[in-house]
């Protein structure tokens, strides 16, 4: 937007919530630029955050610079409160240990009291995250989601759960006359009965298959070298959490790597067309199914009586 030095990028989302319409919008600045703010809308619900690399002694900084005084004519003359504490961490390191809070939140003056701001560890980024709350009463936000668990069949005890099926089939009082389908519905809630008794189940939250115990090995090393160089501030410090912060990366990068060169060397391209597909896709950002033309079985069953008669 603009020049050079007037250069910023502004991402707007519209979010619902509750019949509540909210504007986000994210913003970037360079260092050393000024911004220009006008493209943005004020008004009811809404959100502007980001990495504004911005100066001002309103958030502990030791100067003002350009960007930071835009922020804060924006700020007095529109309805905007500034979400900020002292008392919270600084969400940037530099590479001299000097500790800065680039990253701001503001919000409308209609949500402002009803704004969280929380600072959540680095992820290898150099900028610790913001993470934003609002807290809107509604009737609607207390439905429970449902955590779907898979079955882990590589762990699970086949010979027992084959001998509780047996036992369980010929000792149940399964009635052959009644019809097919309760019949067969009795059959299954025995096999899941038996199989929840030997097959383990659950959900690994935030699931990677390419983790390994060295990389949280080495990211255990990279966190705590990380609040070291915070709770000090030296150069040497905060150096050595940056070296280690680049073994991780590479690691992690070479796990990814052995994980893509395994599964392309096992997968049966025959028998695995679904697990190919869902691989596939996944690499080409494809989430939608392939379609498949419904089976016309009616028409099927009468073109054939036809025939025969």
């Amino acid at each position: 937007m603009g020049s050079k030095q007037e250069m910023c990028e502004i991402i707007r989302l519209n979010a619902w919530k509750c019949q509540n319409h909210f504007k986000i919008y994210v913003v970037y600045i360079p260092p050393q630029n000024c911004p220009n703010f006008d493209f943005l809308n004020i008004s009811h619900k809404t959100v502007v955050l980001g990495d504004f690399n911005a100066h001002s002694t309103r958030w502990d900084y030791k100067d003002t610079n350009i960007a930071g005084k835009e922020i804060e004519d924006m700020v007095n003359s529109n309805s905007l409160e500034l979400i900020y504490s002292n008392e919270d961490p600084a969400t940037y390191l530099h590479y001299n240990g000097t500790r800065t809070t680039p990253d701001l939140l503001l919000a409308s003056s209609d949500i402002s009291e009803l704004t969280r701001r929380k600072i959540i560890d680095d992820p290898d980024s150099g900028h610790k995250p913001v993470i934003v709350s609002i807290n809107i009463s509604s009737n609607s936000m207390t439905t429970k989601v449902l955590t779907k668990l898979s079955w882990n069949f590589k762990k699970a005890d086949w010979p027992r759960f084959t001998n509780l099926l047996e036992n369980e089939l010929h000792t149940s009082p399964l009635n052959f006359n009644q019809h097919r389908d309760k019949l067969c519905t009795d059959i299954t809630n025995i096999m899941f009965r038996c199989a929840k008794k030997t097959i383990l189940r659950g959900k690994t939250k935030h699931y990677r298959v390419f983790w390994s115990k060295h990389l949280v090995e080495l990211k255990r090393k990279r966190d705590a070298l990380r609040n070291t160089a915070d709770q000090t501030g030296r150069t040497e410090d905060v150096q050595t959490w940056r070296r280690q912060s680049a073994v991780l990366r590479q690691a992690i990068l070479q796990a990814k790597r052995t994980s893509f060169d395994k599964f392309i060397s096992n997968i049966n391209y025959q028998s695995d067309s679904q697990r190919t597909f869902k691989f596939l896709g996944n690499l080409q950002n494809i989430k939608e199914r392939p379609k498949i033309e419904p089976k016309r079985l009616k028409s099927k069953i009468a073109y054939h009586r036809l025939q025969n008669s």
